[in-house]
C-alpha cells in the first residue's frame, strides 16, 4: 500500500473512532437529562466510550500510521457501528 493509501486508511480509523466518542457522549448527555437518570446505562455507556478512547489513544500515540493490520481491524469493527449510527440520524 502506498503511503497516501495508509495514511488514508489511517485518518478513516482515526475518524470513526472520533465519531463513535461523539455519540457515546450525546448518549450520555441525554440520559443525564433525564429526571431520573438510569445509572446502569450511564455505567454502560461511559464503559463503552471509554474503550474507543483506549482504542483510539492506543492507535495515535503508540501505533501510528504503519501498523495497517491494526487500522484494519479498527475499521472493520467500528466501520458498521459508525454508519448504523450515522443512518439513524
Amino acid at each position: 500500500m502506498s503511503d497516501a493509501g495508509k495514511w488514508a486508511a489511517y485518518d478513516v480509523a482515526k475518524n470513526r473512532l472520533s465519531l463513535l466518542i461523539s455519540h457515546y457522549e450525546a448518549q450520555v448527555s441525554e440520559v443525564e437529562r433525564q429526571a431520573v437518570p438510569d445509572e446502569s446505562k450511564l455505567a454502560e455507556l461511559c464503559a463503552a466510550q471509554n474503550a474507543v478512547i483506549d482504542v483510539r489513544d492506543n492507535l495515535t500515540l503508540r501505533l501510528g500510521v504503519e501498523d495497517q493490520e491494526e487500522i484494519e481491524r479498527i475499521n472493520t469493527t467500528y466501520g458498521p457501528i459508525v454508519a448504523a449510527f450515522m443512518a439513524k440520524g
